[in-house]
């Protein structure tokens, strides 16, 4: 059996699993075509982006991506990222941006929708209706006069 020993510098240059190591010294170019999320997994990242740039810096694409830190990257943005320490390389990853579908709704759901709507209240209207109605012959059949058992009725 052989045993694979590694020396601390050389387990420390191990990428964590799904990165990419990126050298001192050398610069990446990133340009997506869809939309995503550069994290750094270990290391520190130098990134110059691409405008229109926002915030109190106005004009400045420059920033510092530390470990844990999501940069995240509009489809066609273009980035430039290298190691912020020169001694030491950085690792990254990429990750492509959740996509929500909006799911297209047919033409004819909305008229769909209304007629179910209309039939239910013209159905609940026929209810109400047939109700009133007989509440109306109950009360006009209880104001008719009442004949009496064994009285005539006059011809």
């Amino acid at each position: 059996m052989t045993k694979l020993a590694l020396r601390e510098s050389q387990q420390s240059e191990l990428p964590p699993a799904g990165s990419w190591k990126l050298e001192p010294g050398r610069a990446l170019t990133l340009h997506p075509s869809e939309a995503g999320e550069l994290r750094v997994s270990r290391g520190r990242l130098w990134a110059t982006l691409d405008g229109p740039h926002a915030g109190p810096l106005l004009g400045l694409g420059d920033l510092f991506v530390d470990a844990g830190t999501p940069l995240r990257l509009r489809a066609g943005q273009r980035v430039v990222i290298e190691p912020a320490d020169h001694d030491a390389p950085a690792f990254f990853t990429w990750d492509l941006a959740v996509q929500e579908r909006a799911v297209p709704v047919p033409c004819w759901q909305p008229v769909l929708q209304s007629w179910r709507e209309l039939r239910s209240g013209l159905g609940l209207t026929g209810h109400a209706a047939a109700g009133l109605v007989a509440g109306l012959v109950a009360v006009g059949l209880a104001s008719l006069p009442r004949r009496m058992p064994g009285s005539r009725v006059a011809a």
